[in-house]
């Protein structure tokens, strides 16, 4: 079985955050991601805390972050 939390309001309140604790009262998180831009285009980018260990994501597509959450999420199943 998994369980997460995704919430507005990420590391300082900004972002998203995912947590596996899905317990409404805790405030703990697992990932951030924050929204960030270049020249060209709108991204999100991992805190990175989630990742340790793993291929460093850089800046992820709305796609990307949905999925990668995802992978997250799915990832106490495949174990």
């Amino acid at each position: 079985m998994s369980r997460c939390k995704i919430a507005l309001g990420g590391m300082l309140g900004k972002g998203i955050s995912f947590s596996y604790n899905d317990s409404p009262s805790d405030s703990s998180i697992n990932e951030s991601l924050s929204v960030d831009c270049d020249d060209q285009s709108l991204f999100f980018k991992p805190l990175g805390m989630a990742q340790l260990g793993r291929n460093e994501r850089k800046n992820l597509t709305f796609e990307g972050a949905s999925e990668y959450y995802w992978s997250l999420f799915v990832e106490p199943l495949q174990r």
